[in-house]
């Protein structure tokens, strides 16, 4: 198996994908169309990684984006999501069947397995996984918000090509001991939630946002964030993109968005150019240990 998985390593291609969580809004869904074509929009612009749209999208919805999905598939890295039940026999394999008949697609090119605090082996749910790789369903397997001796064990049961977990300015705990591992093993690193939630945009798109901005550290932290922002000429969203990128070479972003704008945004970050003094300016603002804020880890 190729660990490097070429289609998100090749020339041109964005090291920020598309996260597809916010095509359910608090309200309501986004429109198939909109979603559809905003799919379409971020292939165009390079975007490889659409990560877990299949579960997020009703049967209208799925039927939009199957045409536009069938039409680049070449140039699409799809993602599943498996969450492993605490006392119960792996499902993944179940799970991935019943994605793979969402998307009507006959591969996910990487499948996200969230040990979830299982009271199941890492290795049962990683050997039931492996089996739809052996038949070409899965391209690639991936651990969720996983720790570094999950990564170690489900390695060596299986390769391991990816880690997915939340990881920001404002979100760093992975750096301790996850990151390490994974460099180690050579994985992909995709960072899930790199805006906190909207904490770092202009913008806030997790109810928990309003209450964190509170916070007298979290917000001398931000002033830092956008005084450095407006220094470069950029957004807040932008320069959080853009640093986070700056951490590795194996770094890929997906920030979550139903908005072409925002997404065009996002995608600016590509762009921005951190001097090394600014990235140590952000770097010390934010620690590693964050700001011991609700629900942060």
């Amino acid at each position: 198996m190729n660990m490097t998985l070429p289609g998100l390593t090749r020339p041109g291609v964005s090291r920020i994908g598309l996260g597809c969580r916010a095509f359910i809004g608090p309200d309501d869904r986004v429109d198939p169309r909109t979603a559809a074509a905003l799919i379409r929009f971020a292939v165009e612009e390079g975007v490889a990684l659409i990560d877990d749209a299949g579960s997020v999208l009703d049967g209208a919805g799925r039927r939009q984006v199957r045409r536009i999905i069938a039409t680049r598939r070449e140039e699409i890295l799809l993602t599943a999501h498996v969450r492993a039940e605490p006392n119960r026999s792996p499902l993944g394999g179940l799970v991935c069947d019943a994605e793979l008949r969402r998307m009507a697609v006959d591969h996910i090119d990487i499948c996200f397995l969230h040990p979830n605090g299982s009271q199941v082996p890492i290795e049962d749910h990683v050997g039931d996984l492996a089996k739809l790789v052996a038949a070409g369903k899965i391209r690639g397997l991936g651990i969720a918000d996983g720790t570094g001796q999950d990564l170690r064990r489900a390695h060596a049961t299986h390769p391991i090509v990816a880690i997915s977990s939340r990881y920001s300015l404002l979100e760093r705990g992975m750096e301790v001991e996850v990151l390490p591992v994974a460099r180690e093993l050579g994985l992909i690193v995709v960072a899930a939630a790199p805006l906190g939630g909207g904490t770092l945009a202009d913008r806030t798109l997790d109810p928990g946002s309003a209450e964190a901005l509170r916070h007298p550290a979290l917000a001398k932290a931000l002033c830092e964030l956008q005084e450095l922002a407006t220094e470069l000429n950029t957004g807040r969203a932008r320069l959080a993109l853009a640093w986070l990128l700056s951490r590795g070479p194996d770094v890929t972003a997906v920030p979550s968005t139903r908005d072409r704008v925002h997404l065009e945004m996002n995608l600016m970050a590509r762009r921005v150019q951190i001097p090394s003094e600014v990235a140590d300016r952000l770097t010390a603002a934010f620690p590693v240990g964050g700001f011991g804020l609700p629900g942060s880890k």
